[in-house]
């Protein structure tokens, strides 16, 4: 049984976004009605970031009717007894059935041609009703917190990480050449070209890469199969069996809200391949034992510690 040793990259990331000393750096948060003010203190400049509410037009207008308490009749209009005087557009009532639906029931659910719910908002006329469902809330938190997050990833999250991954192959170079003669400089020859791979999905210069490093790249940017990687895997992915020497290439296609600029594609293709590349301690105990894998993901994780 192999017990899965994962080089924690996203914690370097997140490290190299906060400055990484816990020591020299405290804050204080004041927060009021009309603004946010954070002020960080540190031993050098202290930087000053002033946040402020931002005022967003409402998508329309809506006359909100209040919920029924306990006792109250129901409080939208009466229930039909026929269907005179009932709009009936082809898009709010598409058959009999859900003519029917609207007699008895008062009220009926239709499929939309809208994708979106705000074109609906918009298309809002005094004399409809609405019900609106609190999923509606939810998905609004959803598209502001994705707001959020591809602004974060964009302007602080990729040059962090364009910077991180940068000084990492410049620190498997200075290993490869400190390693260089021995018995490792084969796994560490293997680093390189992951770094380089991960310095290539970011667009960033690599110089001349590996051709393992090359092939790493190919099937990221083709992002179809599981198959073994060229550069961490060191034996036939056989996926039923075991989770070892496999990489799911099909999950570094951006997806999401990673499809909407080049800047977030590469970013997704590089933290795909730094959070899916696995490296496996194996039996030590097994007479067939394979310690490359272990040998790997140790000279990986030994980058942090150059200077």
């Amino acid at each position: 049984m192999h017990r899965l040793v994962i080089v924690a990259v996203a914690v370097a990331l997140i490290a190299g976004c906060t400055g990484g000393d816990s020591t020299s750096t405290t804050s204080a948060s004041t927060v009021s009605s009309t603004s946010v003010e954070t002020t960080v203190t540190s031993t050098s400049a202290p930087p000053r970031i002033e946040l402020r509410p931002r005022t967003v037009a409402p998508f329309a207008t809506l006359d909100l009717v209040p919920l029924a308490v306990e006792g109250d009749p129901y409080p939208g209009p009466a229930w039909p007894t026929n269907l005179d005087g009932v709009i009936r557009q082809p898009w709010t009532i598409p058959s009999d059935q859900a003519a029917a639906a609207l007699l008895e029931d008062g009220f009926v659910v239709v499929p939309s041609r809208g994708e979106l719910f705000h074109p609906l908002y918009q298309s809002y006329e005094a004399e409809q009703v609405w019900f609106v469902t609190s999923d509606v809330g939810y998905h609004f938190w959803h598209l502001a917190f994705d707001k959020v997050l591809r602004e974060v990833e964009t302007e602080y999250l990729l040059p962090t990480l364009e910077e991180l991954v940068a000084g990492l192959l410049d620190a498997a170079r200075l290993q490869h050449d400190e390693l260089s003669g021995t018995t490792l400089e084969e796994p560490a020859d293997r680093v390189v070209q992951l770094m380089e791979a991960a310095v290539t999905l970011l667009e960033q210069e690599a110089g001349s890469i590996g051709p393992l490093a090359s092939r790493e790249v190919e099937l990221a940017r083709a992002a179809i199969e599981k198959t073994t990687s060229p550069v961490t895997s060191f034996a036939e992915c056989m996926p039923a069996i075991s989770p070892a020497n496999c990489v799911d290439y099909s999950l570094f296609r951006p997806r999401g809200h990673y499809t909407r600029s080049p800047d977030l594609e590469r970013f997704f293709r590089t933290m795909s391949l730094l959070g899916q590349s696995s490296f496996f301690l194996g039996d030590p105990d097994a007479e067939d034992w394979d310690h490359r894998s272990l040998q790997l993901g140790l000279l990986t994780a030994r980058l942090f510690a150059f200077d």
